[in-house]
C-alpha cells in the first residue's frame, strides 16, 4: 500500500499498521480556547442534539441548538467549565458546509 502524505495540519492518532484512526483536531485549533472538535465530542454524543453554531465571545460561550437544550446545558457545563455560557435552541442553522467557532476577540 502506498504511503499518501498531507499536508493539513490534522492532528490523529496511527494504529501500529499505519492507519488513521482518529481525527482529533487540527494544529490551527490548538492555540484557541476551545476546539470544535472538543465541542463535537461533547454534544453530537447525545442523542437529543442534532446540530449547533457556537459563538465565542471572550469568556462567553453561546451556542444555537437544534436539539435537547437541557441536555445540551448539562453536558456543555460539565465539559467546559472555564466559560459562562449562553443557549439558544433553533429549529434551522445560517450555514451549510463544515462547522467551526465564531471566535468574536
Amino acid at each position: 500500500m502506498p504511503l499518501i502524505r498531507y499536508c493539513t495540519g490534522d492532528i490523529g492518532e496511527l494504529a501500529h499498521d499505519g492507519r488513521l484512526m482518529r481525527v482529533s483536531g487540527r494544529k490551527s485549533e490548538l492555540s484557541k480556547p476551545v476546539s470544535i472538535m472538543a465541542l463535537d465530542d461533547v454534544l453530537l454524543s447525545c442523542y437529543g442534539i442534532l446540530d449547533y453554531f457556537a459563538i465565542l465571545n471572550g469568556n462567553v460561550l453561546s451556542l444555537r441548538l437544534i436539539g435537547d437544550n437541557d441536555t445540551a446545558y448539562h453536558l456543555i457545563r460539565n465539559a467546559f467549565n472555564d466559560f459562562s455560557f449562553n443557549f439558544e435552541e433553533v429549529i434551522d442553522l445560517p450555514f451549510s458546509g463544515k462547522r467551526f467557532i465564531c471566535i468574536n476577540a
